[in-house]
């Protein structure tokens, strides 16, 4: 009988702190970025060669661009140093 005393009991203050907990969480499942990195780890990293494989996959793509961008910037250099070289080789011949 004295067990089940405080089985049903509501505290004064349950629901006011269940209310702050309640709309902190939705505030923070609302916003974009969470949900992306939630879906993101849910379906990209669940298992450890899942893992590695997006983060391969992610690192080769940062590679790449930055091939890219390095390409695209180094193309002007290039025609200089070769028009330069065939100038100054035209005097000695």
């Amino acid at each position: 009988m004295f067990n089940g005393l405080g089985v049903n009991i509501m505290y004064p203050d349950f629901n006011v702190q269940y209310s702050l907990i309640f709309q902190r969480l939705n505030a923070f499942c609302a916003r974009p970025w969470n949900k992306k990195v939630a879906t993101l780890r849910r379906d990209s990293c669940n298992t450890p060669w899942k893992t590695v494989v997006s983060i391969a996959g992610i690192f080769l793509l940062v590679l790449t661009v930055v091939q890219t961008v390095f390409s695209i910037l180094q193309e002007p250099f290039y025609s200089v140093i070769i028009e330069d070289h065939c100038i100054r080789q035209l005097p000695s011949l």
